[in-house]
C-alpha cells in the first residue's frame, strides 16, 4: 500500500505559510530592516496572514496597494511602540513628516514614514547590539 498524505487544514496550511515568511523575512534581516519593519506591523501581518489563508483555501487574493494609507499620531506610536509624545516631538522637529487635515489641527502621517522610521530605529539598535557583542567579546564588563 502507498503512504497516506496527511490532510492538512488551511488554517494549519496558512499558519506554515506565515511562519515560513517570517522565517524568510527574519533570514534578510540585516540586508534590508525597512521590509522587516513593514511586516512587524501589525496591519501588515493580519493581512499576510489573510491572504495565506485565503490561498490555503484555494480563493483568489488580489492585492491592492493604498498609498494614502495614514496613520493618527497615537497609531503611529503605537506601531512604533513610543509614546504619542514622543511622536509629536519627531513632527515637530522635521524627523518624522506629517500633515494637518484640511480644515482642522489634526495630523496625519503617511504609512512610507512610519515605516521609515521604524527601519531606522531597527538598524540603530542592531547597531548598539553589534557594538555591545563586540566590547562584551572584548572582555569589557557592563
Amino acid at each position: 500500500m502507498g503512504a497516506r498524505s496527511a490532510k492538512v487544514s488551511p488554517r494549519d496550511e496558512s499558519r506554515q505559510l506565515l511562519r515560513d515568511a517570517d522565517e524568510a523575512v527574519e533570514a534578510r534581516r540585516d540586508q534590508d530592516p525597512s521590509v522587516l519593519a513593514a511586516l512587524a506591523l501589525p496591519e501588515v501581518r493580519e493581512a499576510v496572514h489573510l491572504m495565506f489563508h485565503s490561498l490555503a483555501e484555494g480563493r483568489a487574493v488580489r492585492v491592492e496597494v493604498d498609498d494614502a494609507a495614514d496613520y493618527s499620531p497615537q497609531k503611529a506610536a503605537d506601531a512604533l511602540g513610543v509614546s504619542r509624545k514622543l511622536v509629536n516631538k519627531l513632527i515637530a522637529t522635521g524627523e518624522l513628516q506629517a500633515f494637518a487635515l484640511p480644515g482642522s489641527s489634526h495630523k496625519k502621517i503617511p504609512a512610507s514614514e512610519v515605516a521609515r522610521l521604524r527601519a531606522e530605529r531597527e538598524a540603530m539598535r542592531a547597531g548598539i547590539d553589534r557594538i555591545v557583542d563586540d566590547l562584551v567579546d572584548a572582555g569589557a564588563e557592563y
